[in-house]
């Protein structure tokens, strides 16, 4: 069957051909990777290589070639084996709150007992220690001092990490030296009373040289007193001056710990002192002996037989004017204090001792311009 023609003259064109069936669609089979196989590499036999002597001597001094002033700086910065190595500090580490030395010029203006101390400390310093002792001191490098029966601690900071341990040991007094020097120091009250205001009298030392003792030190030659540093430079180093000047200044306010260094603490000096002054003086404290009393005072009279002179003077009246006058020691409370030791151009003791004379004068001479006295 033909379909008829188009009108515009153009062929029919033929109907479209039916899809045809979908097939049931079967899944595609999976690809079988390869096996991967690792060729294993057969290393042949070493075989001992001859060397002639020429070669042998070679390898025995090899030439080796000096590398570069820059390759051997990239060399050090790329080597792990050798570690860090830190910069030594060209100053010593900084301490807040440390013992500081209050002096700025120098270790001048002590006190004698001070002065006496300090000068048998640093007489087995060099001149070169003793200045970088000093500038320690005054930077504040000693971190802690502490002081015990015969020994001083300090803890001094230098360019390390860690401050540096120092020790000074001095030669401790025995118990009879020291029963020794508390009798012959309790004899007068002058010695406690000084040391109860912060002061050493003169004659302490004179007292302890009596008696074959050493109240200052004998030096470092004499290992008296004993010094020790964790430090590794050659002793007495630094740290152990700066620790020297330290105690110095303490012993200018406390001359107690220099017993406290001879084996017994500045408290228990003085309670034995006041203790054996207690025996010797049957129980009472005072500066003397007081004069003994009379057991078996006289008998006096009843009053009743005095009635009649009652009213009367006494021979003790008419004999008043003839008394002989007490002998007058001039200044007898400042030559008992002894000297002063305020320092200056004129000594205390005289200027008072002038004041006095001026002051009794102006009191015994009558004034002219006085009014008279009124009836």
């Amino acid at each position: 069957m033909t379909r008829p023609p188009r009108k515009d003259g153009k062929p029919a064109s033929k109907p479209a051909a039916k899809p045809a069936a979908k097939r049931s669609a079967k899944p595609a089979p999976k690809a079988i990777e390869p096996r991967r196989i690792t060729p294993k590499v057969i290393e042949p036999p070493v075989q001992p290589v001859q060397q002639d002597e020429a070669w042998s001597d070679a390898a025995e001094s090899p030439q080796v070639e000096v590398p570069a002033q820059a390759d051997r700086a990239d060399a050090a910065r790329t080597r792990p084996d050798q570690g860090f190595q830190p910069r030594r500090a060209e100053h010593p580490r900084r301490v807040h709150h440390g013992i500081r030395l209050r002096r700025k010029a120098g270790m001048e203006g002590f006190p004698w007992w001070a002065q006496a101390w300090f000068k048998g400390m640093e007489a087995g310093f060099s001149e070169a220690v003793r200045a970088e002792g000093l500038q320690y001191a005054q930077s504040g490098q000693v971190v802690t001092m502490e002081i015990v029966t015969g020994t001083a601690r300090m803890k001094v900071q230098g360019r390390a990490t860690r401050p540096y341990e120092c020790s000074m040991t001095f030669h401790p007094w025995t118990s009879e030296q020291w029963t020794a020097v508390v009798a012959a120091m309790s004899q007068e009250a002058i010695h406690s009373a000084r040391l109860l205001t912060g002061e050493l009298p003169q004659g302490a030392e004179r007292l302890v040289s009596g008696l074959g003792l050493r109240l200052f030190p004998a030096g470092l030659k004499a290992a008296d007193p004993i010094v020790e540093c964790a430090c590794k430079e050659p002793k007495p180093c630094k740290h152990v001056h700066a620790a020297a000047c330290v105690l110095a200044e303490r012993i200018e306010v406390d001359p107690l710990v220099l017993f406290t260094l001879r084996g017994l603490t500045g408290e228990r000096l003085l309670e034995r002192i006041q203790e054996h002054r207690a025996l010797t003086s049957r129980g009472v404290q005072s500066a003397h002996n007081p004069p003994p009393v009379a057991q078996h005072p006289p008998e006096l009279p009843p009053i009743t037989e005095l009635v009649h002179d009652f009213w009367r003077p006494g021979r003790a009246l008419a004999e008043l004017d003839e008394a002989a006058a007490p002998q007058h020691i001039p200044h007898a409370l400042l030559r008992r204090l002894g000297p002063s030791s305020l320092g200056g151009r004129f000594r205390l003791v005289g200027l008072l001792a002038s004041a006095y004379d001026t002051i009794r004068q102006r009191g015994l001479t009558p004034r002219l311009d006085a009014p008279p006295p009124s009836e």
